[in-house]
This record gives structure tokens, sequence and C-alpha cells, in this order.
């Protein structure tokens, strides 16, 4: 979806940031901005927010459209920079290379997807968001996965579910003696067998019905954090 208007608030009055046939003009560069951000000209939500974040989703959204028309590889800083109307020093400012704002890209969006889904009760749908995140943005994941930056897609997939599957395990390592490292390494366990089987989905495609592979994973992960707590727990007495 491409930002339309935003009208941008700060202390010195009110600011528009406008995006016209894929660029964008910033009216004024000071950062710390509160205001109403309009997505095609109707309201979206509230947000706190400052212009280098603004900067960087319009990054962002040039990005993926030039991705739709060419491989990553063929993608050049002023290719983005003067779609987006900026100075390729602005872009150094944010990104050290077109690959490392692919991983910002990535680990924004799936972090937005996941709403907070960290707990026993809602990872499942923390997981089922985080592959809706990847399939929503298709023609951009798959791109990126067959080029040399696959770690790129690797690294922001280990980020976002090691945070998922960690909220879980602090959740039922509550009242119990296992240790920080211990906690730690459960989390990981999991988000390597997670992630494997998400990358795997990738490779293929990502045809099948991700839908299956969430109930799939929820019922082999079913009491087994618990169970894990439980073995280090009677462990160390």
């Amino acid at each position: 979806m491409c930002l339309r208007e935003a009208h941008l608030q700060y202390s010195k009055g009110p600011i528009t940031a406008r995006a016209r046939q894929n660029s964008v003009c910033y009216s004024h560069s000071e950062f710390n901005v509160h205001g109403l951000l309009r997505i095609d000209g109707r309201p979206f939500f509230y947000y706190y927010f400052c212009m280098s974040n603004l900067t960087k989703l319009a990054l962002e959204q040039s990005l993926k459209r030039f991705l739709l028309k060419k491989p990553l590889d063929r993608i050049t800083i002023k290719d983005l920079t003067d779609d987006v109307g900026i100075s390729r020093m602005s872009f150094y400012y944010h990104f050290k290379d077109i690959y490392d704002l692919v991983e910002w890209s990535c680990i924004y969006d799936a972090t937005n997807a996941l709403k907070g889904n960290k707990t026993y009760d809602t990872w499942q749908e923390g997981l089922t968001s985080i592959f809706e995140a990847v399939l929503q943005n298709k023609p951009f994941i798959l791109n990126v996965y067959h080029t040399t930056t696959q770690d790129s897609i690797e690294r922001f997939l280990f980020a976002t579910v090691h945070d998922l599957i960690l909220g879980v395990v602090r959740e039922k390592a509550q009242g119990t003696n296992i240790s920080e490292e211990q906690i730690q390494f459960i989390a990981d366990f999991y988000k390597y067998s997670f992630v494997g089987i998400m990358l795997d989905w990738i490779g293929k495609g990502m045809n099948e019905d991700y839908n299956e592979i969430v109930y799939n994973m929820a019922n082999t992960l079913h009491g087994s954090i618990a169970n894990s707590i439980s073995n280090f727990t009677n462990e160390a007495k």
C-alpha cells in the first residue's frame, strides 16, 4: 500500500509529506513528529514517529516496487534515492547498503504482523501472522531468497521467531528455578526448528497452506516447552 499523504504535527506546527508518482517530498526535516497518518485520504492511525522512520518506509516501498520489475542485484541506490527524492547521503544515514534496507524491511513488517502475540495462548496467532506477512510480500521475499542475500531472510526470521518463542518460554517458566541461560537455550532450540520449516515453505514457493503448517507445528509443540522447563527444573533440584 503506497503512502499518499501524511499530515504530521510537531512543536512548531503542521507539516505535510506527500507521495506522488512514487516520490516523497518533505517540507521539514524535524524529528519527533506526531500526527494523523492518512492512506489514500482516509485516517489510518495516530502515531508517534520521527521523520527518519518516514524516510525508511518510503525507501522500503520504493524497493518493493522495483523488485516487481527487476531482481535485487540490479537495483541501485540511485534507483531508490531518485524514486523517493532524497540524496545518497540521506540513504546512507539510514542504511549501510540495499541489503541492510532489505533486512530492516523484513523485520519491520514481521514485527508489525506479530502484534504482541507472544504468550502461550496467542503464540499460534503470532506465528500465523508471520506467515501471512511473508506471503503478502511474496514477490519481495522470493526475490531476496533467490539471491546471495538469503541470509537476510534467515536473520529476520530467526529474530522474529525467537522473540515469539521467548515470550512463551518466559511465561511458562514463571515460578520455576530455571536459569536465564536455559530459557534462552529452549527458545533457540524451537527457533531453529520453526525457521527451518518456514524456510522450506519459502523455498518451495509458498504454495502449501500455511494454516496447516501452523496447525502441525502447534500439535508438535503442545506440552513440549513445559516438559523442557520441567526437565531443567528437576535437574536443578
